[in-house]
């Protein structure tokens, strides 16, 4: 159900078999309450979801913001070292939610992990 989504360039069951793994198409913006609600429509309980996607980090007050490259989705994102990342193209990893009443419009990232884009 969930490589069928627009947006979505691969789909997997992650490690522990919970959580799906979501590789996002560049050039496309996908929203984690699409993620859940394709789930639950195909009779899955939704657990969560991690996502993969290359971009730049930016730093955003105390925070920082990833700005995926092509389509330009912002994830407020959060994580260790991200520091070290600032400033530079990389593929970021990690668990995706989507904001709640009032912060429905923001999507939030744990990152897990950073990796050199492979050229």
């Amino acid at each position: 159900a969930l490589g069928r989504l627009d947006g979505v360039q691969s789909a997997k069951k992650g490690d522990d078999k919970s959580t799906y793994v979501v590789k996002v198409q560049e050039k496309k913006v996908l929203l984690p309450s699409t993620i859940e609600e394709a789930i639950k429509k195909a009779g899955y309980t939704f657990t969560g979801v991690t996502i993969e996607t290359a971009g730049t980090l930016e730093k955003s007050g105390d925070g920082f913001v990833l700005v995926a490259r092509g389509s330009g989705q912002r994830y407020q994102a959060s994580g260790d070292k991200l520091e070290d990342s600032v400033g530079k193209a990389r593929v970021f990893k990690g668990d995706v939610t989507q904001g709640k009443d009032k912060e429905k419009d923001k999507v939030f990232l744990k990152v897990s992990s950073v990796a050199d884009e492979k050229k």
